[in-house]
């Protein structure tokens, strides 16, 4: 489905989000401008064409009523210094600003300054809205991350917030991180503390503990209370998430209380999970109280083959199937078939009573997807189909969706997708759903617009700052591996959002396998560096 936006969050510019039907994501973010800059340095430019611009529009009959635009610009060395987020007002036939950021970066390519800019409605133009600056220490952690607003009577920044942030790290590799975050009184000029945030990290970079507490003002500590909250992760030798909680502390009882899903997971010796439990919060028991689970199976070559999902059944404490999933593979490993089973209750067998059938070309590339489920006369109907074409080089070129009409028995045409490149293929440059069935084309359409940029890189004589190999694959889902087989020396390994902060760091070396499961979906940079050598590079996560 189609992303509209409705509101922008204040983030670091380049997490601007990409607006896409289902194509490749343009590769707007480079890997450069992280980390500090070591050895004898030589410049070199190289010419690069980026993303400037991505316009999506929504029309009816070729009316536009409803549009969304976003610039970037880039600095000599490929950071992205300003964004620009428009949207289309049909009622005046012209883009409308909603907000503009500008980004500064320190010596080490960090980001150092946001500026903020809002639409005024009246000179329609760009106004001083809201300024961010962040600093680091030493070994490249953040400390500060401060707030001004503007006030546009005297023309001035004035504080509003900020967030210090102190980083410890234990004997044991533990990264713990306190963030006391600050509110600013403008009669008074004097900072007061709001909350503070508790982050730590295990010696893997994975995050084990996120909280929130308040300052109570008697004892001077900082306490639980209302609107506390915990999260709570808990992981194996191998990086492998087995507990993820999330807590709201209860006043009344003052302890916490579980919030949403607990969720418990276990492995095989490969690493595939075999068996996830959820739970959910009991209050008359004030624990987790067992609700659903899923069990899968695996063959061979590491496939699912079968899920099974259960309840638990309170009365009996026993788990009750309620379903169960089938997966069936051709020759070359790839889904033939996806089943849902059924029970029959008077033979207490399963059976078929829903399916997915996949169809692949000789680069094994699917390209058609038919849906059939149960009629009353237990025969399978189809219900609906995808069909995909691609390109030569593998790129999916057109994607249309069918489904039946009980009327008339036959499959009609709902939507499809175009994806159109650029010459060399490697750069989406347009893709456009149109519906049917409306009486008129209902065309939702993203434009890429690229140019051609002179970066300049630094070279070293200890080493490289530009992307490598030496991290794969990208897009990754679980699991990262490292391509260091030609050198005996170890990496310290780096991993960082788009803004900035780091995620993970661990010593690495050959060609090692790190467990990255329970990283969100986004674009991550990377260094690796030595006494002697440093890397750098992006990777995507699904």
């Amino acid at each position: 489905m189609v992303k509209k936006p409705i509101t922008v969050l204040f983030l670091f510019v380049a997490t601007a989000l990409f607006i896409q039907l289902s194509a490749q994501e343009p590769d707007v973010f480079e890997a450069k401008g992280w980390g500090a800059k070591f050895g004898t340095q030589t410049l070199t430019q190289i010419q690069q064409e980026l993303l400037d611009s991505i316009v999506y529009l929504e029309t009816y009959d070729g009316f536009i009523y409803n549009g969304n635009k976003e610039t970037w610009e880039y600095r000599s060395d490929g950071l992205i210094d300003h964004y620009s987020w428009y949207i289309w007002r049909s009622d005046l036939g012209a883009w409308w600003g909603i907000q503009r950021l500008d980004s500064t970066f320190d010596a080490n390519g960090r980001l150092s300054m946001i500026l903020s800019d809002n639409w005024d409605s009246q000179t329609s133009q760009w106004n001083p809205g809201e300024k961010s600056e962040l600093s680091y220490d030493a070994d490249g952690n953040q400390i500060l991350y401060a707030n001004y607003v503007w006030n546009a009577d005297n023309q001035k920044w004035e504080w509003d917030s900020k967030s210090e942030s102190t980083h410890t790290y234990t004997e044991d590799s533990l990264h713990i991180i306190y963030s006391i975050n600050y509110t600013y009184d403008k009669s008074t000029g004097v900072w007061t503390p709001h909350h503070r945030n508790e982050l730590n990290y295990d010696k893997n970079g994975k995050r084990t503990l996120y909280n929130a507490s308040f300052l109570d003002t008697v004892s001077n500590t900082w306490v639980f209370r209302a609107n506390s909250f915990k999260y709570e992760m808990e992981y194996d030798e191998q990086g492998r998430i087995l507990l993820h909680s999330y807590y709201v502390w209860n006043n009344e009882l003052n302890q916490w209380k579980g919030q949403g899903t607990l969720t418990q997971s276990s492995y095989d010796s490969i690493g595939n999970t075999t068996v996830q439990v959820l739970k959910k919060w009991e209050a008359s028991l004030n624990q987790w109280a067992n609700s659903s689970k899923t069990e899968n199976t695996y063959n061979e070559q590491g496939n699912v083959t079968r899920i099974i999902d259960s309840e638990w059944d309170t009365d009996q404490s026993l788990w009750v199937v309620v379903s169960q999933r089938e997966y069936l593979y051709n020759a070359y490993g790839k889904v033939s078939k996806y089943q849902v089973l059924l029970l029959d209750t008077v033979s207490n067998e399963w059976y078929p009573g829903k399916k997915d059938e996949y169809t692949y070309d000789i680069n094994h590339q699917v390209t058609l997807e038919e849906h059939y489920e149960l009629n009353d006369d237990s025969l399978f109907v189809l219900q609906e189909k995808l069909d995909i074409v691609y390109y030569t080089n593998g790129k999916v070129m057109l994607t249309t969706f069918y489904e039946l009409d009980e009327d008339s028995g036959a499959l009609i045409k709902q939507y499809d997708i175009k994806n159109t490149y650029n010459e060399s293929g490697d750069k989406l440059i347009e893709n456009a759903m149109t519906y049917y069935g409306f009486g008129s084309s209902y065309v939702l359409k993203n434009t890429y617009y690229y140019s051609l940029h002179t970066i300049s890189s630094i070279e070293t004589a200890k080493g490289i700052e530009t992307a490598s190999p030496l991290v794969y694959p990208s897009p990754f889902t679980d699991q990262l591996t490292f391509q260091l087989t030609n050198t005996d020396q170890s990496f310290v390994f780096e991993l960082f959002d788009v803004q900035g902060q780091k995620v993970l760091s661990k010593r690495v070396q050959h060609s090692e396998k790190l467990n990255v499961a329970n990283l969100p979906a986004g674009v991550y940079i990377y260094i690796l560096s030595s006494d002697n050598k440093m890397y750098k590079g992006k990777v995507i996560k699904n």
